[in-house]
């Protein structure tokens, strides 16, 4: 049996992407750093606000896939 792979997390992103929140209490979504407007990967039409995460937080499963180191 293979074990599920571990979600990406912060502390996993490249210095390429950043994360940010749509509404409190969800996982952070990735953005690209290079994008003034902070959009989430996994749905460009959602604005996210910034704020603090920690290392150790799971990032959006739907996100998380598209990242490229």
């Amino acid at each position: 049996m293979h074990a599920a792979p571990e979600p990406l997390k912060v502390m996993d992103l490249p210095r390429t992407h950043t994360f940010g929140y749509a509404s409190p209490g969800t996982p952070p979504h990735v953005a690209v750093v290079d994008d003034p407007d902070r959009r989430a990967l996994c749905s460009p039409d959602t604005p996210l606000a910034s704020d603090w995460a920690l290392n150790g937080d799971p990032l959006c499963p739907t996100c998380a896939p598209l990242v490229q180191p």
